[in-house]
This record gives structure tokens, sequence and C-alpha cells, in this order.
């Protein structure tokens, strides 16, 4: 039972990397003898979905806009939510296609930010404003070391080794964040 769970384990975080790392060598360099007809069978399913998808993923603060009606240009499909609507194409094909994309960034975070507005004067008596929060050496300290899970805007893992490269100036991460997602230089 053990070595089944290593197998399916071990396919769900195969990923390509280069022409000599193939899924046959990842199963072997695991122990697992590709010769083996259930093994064999195995790899071979596997390989004929590795490039389907694995998931449908709804962005719920994105939205595709296009000239006419979405349904002549791309398949849709309702959504778990009611009065929803999916796209069934992932944002590269919409992007290939033309068809422009709106993300709406952080939303659950921006509710969180509200939150903290209205509770940090109710229950500490403090007036916060964003556009005045004092720097904090600790948060740079943190950035540095790349230990960003559960921020917002830097908590994914490119942004993480951009902010490991943060100095200690606010400009410094607002410039490494807009080098992934352009539009943040304003903020200055």
């Amino acid at each position: 039972m053990r070595s089944r769970w290593r197998l399916a384990n071990l396919v769900s975080h195969w990923e390509w990397r280069g022409e000599n790392d193939t899924m046959a060598h990842s199963f072997r360099n695991a122990g697992f003898d590709i010769q083996h007809p259930r093994i064999a069978k195995y790899l071979e399913l596997c390989m004929r979905i590795q490039d389907l998808p694995r998931h449908l993923g709804q962005h719920s603060g994105g939205m595709v806009i296009c000239q006419g009606q979405l349904n002549h240009v791309v398949p849709l499909e309702r959504a778990s939510m009611p009065g929803r609507t999916v796209v069934q194409w992932d944002k590269e094909d919409c992007a290939d296609l033309g068809i422009i994309k709106v993300d709406l960034l952080g939303l659950g975070m921006m509710a969180v930010l509200k939150d903290c507005l209205e509770l940090i004067p109710e229950h500490y008596g403090e007036r916060v404003d964003l556009a005045q929060l004092p720097e904090d050496e600790e948060i740079y300290r943190v950035l540095q070391k790349a230990d960003t899970v559960g921020m917002f805007q830097v908590e994914s893992a490119h942004k993480c080794i951009a902010a490991a490269q943060l100095s200690d100036r606010f400009y410094d991460l607002v410039v490494q964040v807009a080098i992934i997602r352009p539009g943040r230089l304003s903020a200055k």
C-alpha cells in the first residue's frame, strides 16, 4: 500500500525540466521497475494525460471582455456560484486571442484591510492611515529571508526570490513587485 501512495505522490510532483528529464526516469529514480506490467501501464496512462488540464480553477476577481458575445468567441460554462460564468480557456489562451483580461487582485486582502481600519480604532483607540504607515525593520528582515507565506503581493515563489534581494527601503519593494505586476510603480 505504501508503494502505491509513493507512486501516486511521485506523479503529482513530476515536472519536466530538461530533455533528459522524463517521467520514466523519475519512476526509476524512485525505485520503481518500469518494465513491470502494472507500473508500465500506469506510466503510459500518466504520460497520455500529462498535458491535460488538472482542474478547473476559477479566478474570483478575474473577468474577460471581448467585442460581441463572449460565448461566440470562447466556450463558457456555468460556475457553481449562481449568476456566474466560467471561461474554459486559460489566461494565456485568452491573451493570445486578444481578449481583454482584467484581474482584480487581492479582493480578500482588501476586505481584510478595510476590516482592520475599522477594528484597530475600535479595539486599540488608534486611527490607521494607510498612506502614513511607519517603517518596520522586522518586515524587511522577514522579506530578506524570503519568508513571505501569507504576505499579500510578495507571497509567490518568484516574488520571494526578488524579496530576498531587497534592501531596507520601501521603494525597492515597490519596484520589485512592479517587475512582476506592472502598474505598481505609480505607488511611489
